[in-house]
C-alpha cells in the first residue's frame, strides 16, 4: 500500500517481486533501492493494480495521516480489492 522506504515490504514478502505504492517521487527513488523494479508512483486510495492479486497488503504508517474518513474508506477498499480470497 505504502511501501515507505521499502523496508518492511522487503522482510515480509516472500521470494520474487513484492510491489510498493509511493505518492511521491523522494520516497518511490529511497524504496526502489530495497524494491528493484517494483516500486510504482501512486496515491492508496486508487492503486494502478489489477484485482485479486496479492496475499498481503502492508501499510504500515498510512492511516493516521489521511484526514478525512472518506480517505480513510477508500484505501481500506483498495486493500481490500486487491487483496486475493483464501480458498477454504
Amino acid at each position: 500500500m505504502d511501501c515507505g522506504t521499502g523496508i518492511v515490504p522487503r522482510r515480509l514478502a516472500p521470494p520474487g517481486p513484492s510491489p510498493g505504492c509511493r505518492l511521491t517521487y523522494g520516497w518511490a527513488r529511497m524504496a526502489a533501492v530495497r524494491l528493484p523494479g517494483a516500486v510504482v508512483l501512486a496515491g492508496s486510495r486508487a492503486l494502478p493494480l489489477p484485482d485479486v492479486v496479492f496475499d498481503v497488503v502492508t501499510s504500515g504508517c498510512l492511516l493516521h495521516l489521511l484526514d478525512r474518513p472518506e480517505g480513510v474508506r477508500a484505501m481500506v477498499a483498495e486493500c481490500a480489492r486487491v487483496l486475493t480470497v483464501p480458498e477454504d
